[in-house]
């Protein structure tokens, strides 16, 4: 055992005995958060890449937006910001982004196919005038 002299000898022995077992239950959370969009405000018909800022975005196609029902592939930066393409059928009003992370484990469950989880983010209000 190694021995440090700056904690006490009840403290050395946790120390012993303390293992990686408290981080088995450990929960990596992939649930996406949005914090705010370059753009909430776009005329229709118009062109324009929007800037998604927040949590947890995931390359290689997990990562997907809905604006209202319609689902959007995004371009991935990193983990805090993706960009997408307003789709130019797009009719004014009020719509709702989501971001849905779509992950498939490594695990098979009961029925032989791999477990999937699918988590979404808060919605944001975008506007379509």
């Amino acid at each position: 055992m190694a021995y440090f002299p700056f904690f006490s000898s009840n403290q050395n022995k946790l120390l012993k005995n303390n293992s990686c077992k408290k981080y088995i239950n450990f929960k990596l959370d992939l649930t996406p958060i949005i914090y705010n969009l370059s753009i909430d405000t776009i005329k229709y018909n118009t062109f324009e890449k929007i800037y998604v800022i927040g949590e947890n975005f995931l390359p290689d196609n997990i990562t997907s937006l809905l604006i209202g029902n319609k689902k959007i592939n995004v371009n991935y930066i990193n983990s805090n910001t993706i960009y997408f393409d307003i789709p130019s059928d797009l009719i004014p009003g009020v719509y709702y982004i989501i971001i849905k992370n779509n992950i498939t484990l490594k695990t098979i469950n009961t029925s032989g196919l791999p477990n999937k989880i699918v988590k979404y983010s808060n919605k944001v209000k975008f506007y379509v005038y």
